[in-house]
C-alpha cells in the first residue's frame, strides 16, 4: 500500500527522487529489455604483461677447427604479439642478494665462444732438400694439426723425416800416399780416389776439374851401402906426384849395383 511521503512511481530508467535525493534502483531485467539490448558484463582481452623470453639453441659453431663463435635467437612467449616490444626489455636478477634490473642479453646471451675439432687436418710444408748433396742423407718438414695441438686431429701423423739420396755435387774421396816402398832407390807411391757407394764413380768424374794422380814415384836410400872397395891401383906417376884408383860400388841390399849417388855422402876415396 502507498505510504504518505514515499514516491508513488519510479521512472523507466530504474531511478526514483524522495525529498530531493535521488536513488539508484535494480529493476527486474524484464523491465529494461524492451527499451536496449543488455550492456556486455565480459569480453575477451589480451595482455603481454606477465609474458617472458625464451631462449633458441644454440646454432653451429661457426669454424668446425678450433675456436669460432655461435648464436641464438630470443622469443618472445606472448602467443598474441612476438615482438620485442611485447615482452619487457630488462628482468630482475639477482645479485649480491639484491633484486636489481638487468637486460635481456645480460641474462640471456645472443651470442658466445665455442671450439670445435671435427674437420682439424695435419698439414705439412715442403720437403727439405736433401741433408748431403752426394750420397745418403736425411729430407725434413714441419708437419702439424691445423687445430693448434696434434691431439685435435685424427689418424695417423704424417712422417716428418725421410732417407733421402742425392748426387749433385759429388767429389772424389782421395786417399793418403802410401809409404814408399822402395828401400835403394825409386820406387812407387799409391793412393785410392773413391766416389760415394751411394752414386757412381760418373758422378764424381763430371765434377772433377783437374786429374788426380794414383801413382807418383818416391825414393829411399836408406838401405842403399857401399861394397867392392878394391886395392889401389899403381901410382900414376913414377916420379913425382899422381894418383892411386880404385873401383867403389853402391849395392841394394838385393846385392844389385845402383846409382853412386844413392849412397850419398861417406863414399870412399877412389
Amino acid at each position: 500500500a502507498y505510504k504518505a511521503g514515499y514516491p508513488r512511481a519510479i521512472n523507466a530508467a530504474g531511478r526514483l527522487t524522495y525529498q530531493g535525493t535521488t536513488i539508484v534502483a535494480r529493476l527486474a531485467e524484464s523491465l529494461c529489455s524492451s527499451r536496449a539490448p543488455k550492456p556486455l558484463v565480459s569480453e575477451q582481452c589480451r595482455s603481454c604483461q606477465g609474458c617472458s623470453w625464451t631462449p633458441g639453441d644454440w646454432g653451429a659453431c661457426s669454424d668446425t677447427c678450433g675456436s669460432g663463435s655461435q648464436s641464438r635467437t630470443l622469443a618472445c612467449n606472448c602467443p598474441f604479439d612476438a615482438t620485442e616490444v611485447a615482452c619487457p626489455s630488462t628482468v630482475s636478477a639477482l645479485e649480491d642478494g639484491v633484486m636489481v634490473p638487468k637486460k635481456v642479453v645480460e641474462i640471456f646471451p645472443t651470442e658466445q665462444t665455442c671450439a670445435t675439432h671435427t674437420t682439424c687436418d695435419w698439414e705439412t710444408s715442403e720437403w727439405s732438400s736433401c741433408s748431403s748433396s752426394c750420397g745418403d742423407g736425411v729430407q725434413t718438414r714441419q708437419v702439424s694439426c691445423s687445430g693448434g695441438t696434434d691431439d685435435k686431429c685424427t689418424g695417423t701423423k704424417p712422417e716428418s723425416q725421410q732417407a733421402c739420396s742425392s748426387c749433385s755435387q759429388c767429389s772424389y774421396t782421395i786417399g793418403e800416399w802410401s809409404t814408399c816402398p822402395a828401400v835403394c832407390g825409386e820406387g812407387v807411391q799409391t793412393r785410392t780416389i773413391t766416389c760415394p757407394s751411394a752414386c757412381s764413380p760418373s758422378d764424381c768424374e763430371r765434377h772433377r776439374s783437374v786429374g788426380i794422380d794414383t801413382e807418383r814415384p818416391c825414393y829411399s836410400y836408406d838401405s842403399c851401402s857401399w861394397s867392392d872397395v878394391a886395392d889401389w891401383s899403381t901410382c900414376s906417376e913414377r916420379c913425382g906426384s899422381g894418383f892411386s884408383t880404385r873401383d867403389v860400388t853402391c849395392r841394394n841390399p838385393s846385392n844389385e849395383i845402383v846409382d853412386l849417388s844413392f849412397c850419398g855422402a861417406g863414399k870412399p876415396d877412389e
